[in-house]
């Protein structure tokens, strides 16, 4: 799936989610029985990309020689510039068949909802300030966030030729989308800070059976839905820890040792990365399978100078997308591809 970025994954650090050690029998650092080796190598791509496909075909955002920002996609190492309406444009999602959703300045000086398909940019209509999109489809649905004059943000689903609001159920504007999947489910936030998901005309407030607060970040093809929520124990009203949510049931993913965690991205395969607390403001990047969580940085292949601190982005491949730092100067996201691991 398609995980969201930079600004969402500092944002929910910088809230300082406290969690409890991690539950008996989670892999810690230096239990060298369960690490039989590096199953990672990162790879920092030469334009730092933030979303990435089943068919490794990853996004991203670049200033070109005029010095406009203009989205591309790329292809086994090839970038292709996506074009713009006459602006700026920005590739923020993208699916499994190629194509890329986005936002680009109109010549009408407004921000349009955009799809590149088939090497040409299609204008699909206006939209509000701060628009941005959060998923795209092999159905061709998008969904996002835009800001309408005179309003609050809007959520919305553009399917079937149309832009749909996602009504919140309070009825207030108050709601943001955060994620989209296969089956056209939105998952996303009303103003009560409760996760809910949206399917049609039904609206499901999954937030009430998770905690008193609930932070979606992804949602997968099964319906999983992943993020942040103030679990029974965390250490106050507005701390939390990562959760995944299943089939109406909530599992807490543990931490690293430290006082928070938050899930940012689930594959289909119910794997789930994000960041979480290693000592006071700081924080690794995880992945969570089979019931543990682990450390990114003990299981890639040593040496390279970074520090993974929080993954954005898992395909159903395993390819990982991670927030890293290396010495004082450089901060990116950095690719982490699987390596083939013996038969046994």
């Amino acid at each position: 799936m398609i995980g969201c970025l930079k600004a969402f994954a500092t944002g929910v650090a910088a809230l300082l989610l406290a969690a409890p050690p991690a539950p008996a029998g989670a892999a810690q650092a230096g239990q060298a029985a369960e690490r039989p080796g590096p199953a990672y190598r990162i790879v920092a791509p030469e334009v730092p990309v933030h979303a990435i496909n089943n068919r490794g075909q990853a996004i991203g955002n670049v200033v070109t020689a005029t010095g406009v920002e203009h989205g591309f996609i790329e292809t086994d190492g090839v970038r292709t510039d996506i074009g713009s309406l006459g602006g700026y444009s920005r590739a923020d999602a993208l699916n499994d068949r190629g194509e890329v959703a986005g936002v680009s300045l109109g010549v009408d000086g407004l921000d349009h909802l955009v799809l590149y398909a088939d090497g040409v940019l299609r204008d699909l209509g206006p939209l509000g300030a701060s628009a941005r999109v959060v998923g795209l489809n092999e159905r061709g649905e998008i969904a996002g966030n835009h800001v309408p004059p005179g309003r609050d943000n809007v959520p919305f689903l553009y399917t079937g030729g149309r832009l749909r609001e996602l009504v919140p159920p309070d009825k207030t504007n108050d709601a943001f989308a955060q994620a989209l999947n296969a089956r056209g489910q939105v998952a996303g936030s009303a103003a009560t800070e409760d996760a809910v998901v949206w399917q049609g005309d039904r609206i499901d407030v999954i937030g009430t059976r998770i905690a008193g607060w609930s932070r979606p970040a992804d949602i997968n093809d099964r319906g999983d839905v992943v993020g942040t929520a103030a679990l029974p124990g965390s250490a106050g009203p507005n701390d939390g820890r990562a959760f995944l949510y299943r089939g109406g049931r909530t599992v807490d993913l543990g931490t690293l040792g430290g006082p928070f965690a938050y899930a940012l991205a689930v594959n289909n395969r119910g794997q789930v990365v994000g960041g979480a607390n290693v000592r006071w403001l700081a924080s690794d990047a995880f992945l969570y399978e089979h019931g543990v969580m682990r450390n990114l940085n003990d299981l890639v292949v040593p040496g390279t100078g970074w520090r993974l601190e929080a993954a954005v982005a898992i395909n159903d491949r395993g390819q990982i997308l991670s927030w890293a730092t290396r010495g004082t100067d450089e901060y990116r996201i950095v690719r982490l591809e699987p390596l083939a691991r013996p038969q046994r």
